[in-house]
């Protein structure tokens, strides 16, 4: 890929509202060059989704579950693990799935509204899925950082008195 759309990608990794002209002006290229590169990864797929992190837990919205499912699996002939892959992510309860390296072939991350939710999701749908052996269900407790950012700094400072014998 060529060094100017891997400058762009890492100005946009890390702040996706970064103004195409700002782009251009930190790059030393033109406007209609940033915009040309942009359209093009967009449309080579490259650039797949422009988003925001929230700390849901300040924003006091309903509460979601989160849980990370590791899954066993038997790789099908010929295909390998893309195939239960594909069925896996294909359900709206699925928010990223990973192949891995250990016991375990995938981890699956999973929003639901409820406990019961996951459960009946595991039980009902992933568990069912032909080559699917064995899961382990991990529910989220809380996130102290996700995607590189520390959601809340706060809870690191240590507010404890200090005592000087």
């Amino acid at each position: 890929m060529e060094q100017l759309k891997l400058e762009i990608l890492n100005i946009l990794e890390n702040n996706s509202r970064v103004p195409k002209k700002s782009i251009a002006s930190m790059l030393g290229v033109s406007l209609e060059e940033v915009t040309k590169a942009i359209e093009e990864l967009e449309q080579d797929h490259v650039i797949l989704k422009y988003t925001t992190i929230i700390n849901w837990e300040k924003a006091q919205s309903e509460n979601t579950v989160h849980a990370r499912i590791d899954v066993q699996v038997q790789p099908q002939r010929e295909v390998g693990f893309d195939e239960i892959a594909k069925r896996i992510c294909r359900f709206p309860e699925v928010k990223s799935l990973m192949l891995v390296s250990g016991k375990f072939d995938f981890a699956v991350m999973v929003e639901a509204k409820t406990m019961m939710d996951v459960s009946n999701f595991v039980s009902g749908k992933l568990s069912t899925i032909d080559g699917v052996k064995s899961t382990w269900t991990n529910f989220v407790l809380k996130y102290y950082k996700t995607n590189e950012v520390i959601l809340d700094e706060d809870s690191f400072v240590d507010n404890r008195q200090v005592i000087i014998p």
